[in-house]
């Protein structure tokens, strides 16, 4: 068996990322890797607290592993505390690292280098998919999502705190990449084939993020 660890955020793609990932039966997921605010304890551009990633990985019967990352970590700081967690991985033979990035370069060059500054393989399941074949075989999987974060550049608040369908993607500006490949929006994955279980929680107050307006998730 092949052991990799999954680059969670809690959204669509990486659930999507899991879907493609547990057709395989030669990989085995050993573990979930979030990343989260060390001041907040959650990942503030998607609205989810650590309580509601650990409700994910239950409902998914996988591990986690959260780290941490300081407000004031610089690039390289970043890259050095992702290194210092990951690397105990390879003690038990795991081997690559796998994201969910879909059409970004920047992104999948940053990932693959960290995979290999670890001497470790990354892979990319969604890569090189339209992103219309992403968020249509999302729909038609089963998954179900919530929209937690908005761009206030690309989208009204109207679009906020929606669930995430085949309508609010049809109902986005034409401007607008329908997996939103260019941060026009975030979710939160709620159901999926591998899901126990609907994932419950509540809502707080949206709050300004940066140029995101954000819903913060919390438990029931």
């Amino acid at each position: 068996m092949k052991k990799v660890l999954l680059f969670w955020s809690g959204g669509k793609d990486s659930a999507m990322a899991l879907y493609y990932l547990k057709k395989m039966p030669e990989i085995q997921i050993t573990a979930l890797v979030t990343i989260m605010s060390a001041e907040s304890n959650s990942n503030d551009v998607h609205g989810m607290p650590e309580t509601l990633y650990n409700e994910q990985a239950k409902l998914l019967n996988i591990p986690l592993v959260r780290i941490f990352i300081p407000k004031e970590a610089s690039n390289k700081d970043y890259e050095e505390i992702l290194k210092d967690k990951l690397i105990a991985f390879k003690k038990i033979n795991v081997d690559t690292l796998v994201f969910g990035d879909i059409q970004q370069q920047e992104l999948r060059d940053d990932h693959t280098k960290l995979a290999q500054s670890l001497h470790l393989q990354a892979h990319f399941p969604l890569w090189g998919k339209t992103t219309k074949d992403v968020v249509d075989e999302f729909f038609s999987t089963g998954h179900r999502a919530i929209v937690t974060a908005i761009h206030t550049a690309y989208l009204p608040v109207s679009f906020l705190n929606k669930e995430f369908s085949k309508e609010w993607v049809e109902s986005l500006p034409k401007e607008c990449d329908s997996a939103g490949e260019n941060g026009e929006y975030h979710t939160v994955a709620t159901f999926g084939p591998y899901f126990k279980m609907r994932l419950n929680y509540s809502k707080t107050m949206a709050k300004e993020r940066g140029p995101y307006l954000v819903t913060q998730l919390r438990e029931p």
